[in-house]
């Protein structure tokens, strides 16, 4: 886990989507057709961030539990398909998320097994930018 100055934490991909963050905000399916494809959790809300393949680049969100506000950063796509990293943020629990864009586009390449580590790498650190972290340990 990374720390950050202002109350902020890194969880790497291990972590599995904190879903009063990312889905919780956003509506329950409307149509037959939602409900069995798209919709997810308890009450069947309807995410873009969850319906994200990202062929196992795995998500990293970062938590400020002193602000209760929340980021993740996820791809579209993995290395066999490729793919461009996202940026979302939550202003608190159960409020719709918003994307955010990074001051580039970073993309992982389709067939490039082992670039898209660095990739991923530069995008978090083009996350941390935007969202004006500052890191205090690793």
């Amino acid at each position: 886990m990374t720390v950050y100055a202002d109350g902020w934490s890194r969880l790497d991909s291990e972590v599995g989507y904190i879903a009063g963050y990312w889905l919780d905000g956003f509506p329950v399916a409307a149509t037959p057709e939602e409900q069995l494809h798209s919709a997810r959790g308890p009450e069947n809300r309807v995410s873009p961030i969850y319906d994200y393949n990202d062929g196992g680049v795995g998500a990293i969100q970062w938590l400020n539990v002193t602000h209760n506000v929340a980021a993740t950063l996820v791809s579209d796509g993995g290395w066999k398909t490729g793919g461009i990293f996202h940026l979302w943020v939550s202003t608190g629990v159960g409020t719709i998320p918003y994307e955010v864009p990074l001051l580039y586009p970073i993309k992982i390449d389709a067939g490039d097994h082992s670039g898209w580590i660095k990739r991923q790498e530069d995008a978090i650190l083009a996350a941390e930018a935007v969202l004006g972290l500052s890191r205090l340990s690793e």
